[in-house]
């Protein structure tokens, strides 16, 4: 294995593991359930300063990780290879389908998220 490709694997495992301190400080702090729901921007924040870092430091490191791998699947011929296997392949005959398609899940997920359980009395939660 290339040292650069090491090195991109390597700091993919550790983008993926940087949620981990500031989830386990909102459990703390919040509770199990409510660490893992979208806090509200109108409620100040319960978690430490140092968690609201590594928050904003993972959403820069996820963004900085997308940009550098594909400047790598550029550099790299073996790389491209790889994401070329992985990815799909896309014609214009079948884009429309897929946009369709995508738009469907993307409402049923966004339906699904915003969907709260309903109350005792039947009303809805939001």
């Amino acid at each position: 294995m290339k040292p650069e490709l090491f090195w991109l694997a390597l700091t993919a495992t550790m983008t993926g593991l940087f949620w981990i301190p500031y989830i386990l400080n909102r459990a703390f702090r919040r509770g199990i359930p409510a660490a893992f729901q979208t806090p509200r921007m109108e409620e100040a924040s319960v978690e430490a300063e140092w968690a609201q870092r590594a928050r904003r430091a993972h959403s820069n490191a996820v963004e900085n990780l997308v940009v550098f791998t594909a400047l790598f699947a550029g550099a790299d011929a073996v790389f491209a290879h790889a994401v070329g296997v992985v990815l799909p392949e896309i014609d214009l005959g079948t884009l429309p389908a897929r946009a369709v398609l995508g738009a469907l899940v993307a409402g049923f997920a966004l339906a699904a998220a915003f969907t709260g359980p309903p109350h005792r009395d039947g009303t809805c939660s939001r």
